[in-house]
């Protein structure tokens, strides 16, 4: 993710898909939606900058979450979340369905 890319200040959407090795358009529709929840800011079109939220999750930052955010978003956890509805409609522990055994 570009965080490191913006800590210097704002960048184009072209700046960092060419940075990142990511096709420009894409990139803009993820970073619009996640400046959409407060993650980045666009300060004018096509540019954006780190938000708060974002400066939490760098390296070497007070109260970083960079490390949550990783494993929070790592596939097998992502996996599990997709059996959310079920786990809700059945009692059965999300984890343990897809993965055939408890998380720890």
């Amino acid at each position: 993710m570009p965080i490191p890319l913006l800590k210097d200040g704002p960048k184009c959407i072209e700046e960092l898909a060419d940075a990142t090795g990511a096709h420009a358009r894409p990139l803009y529709r993820v970073m619009r939606f996640l400046a959409s929840l407060g993650i980045f800011a666009e300060k004018k079109p096509r540019h954006f900058t780190l938000s708060p939220l974002a400066e939490r999750l760098q390296t070497g930052t007070n109260g970083s979450l960079r490390g949550l955010a990783i494993v929070e978003g790592s596939e097998y956890l992502v996996r599990a979340w997709s059996n959310l509805l079920h786990s809700v409609q059945s009692g059965e522990v999300a984890f343990e369905r897809t993965f055939g055994m408890n998380f720890f």
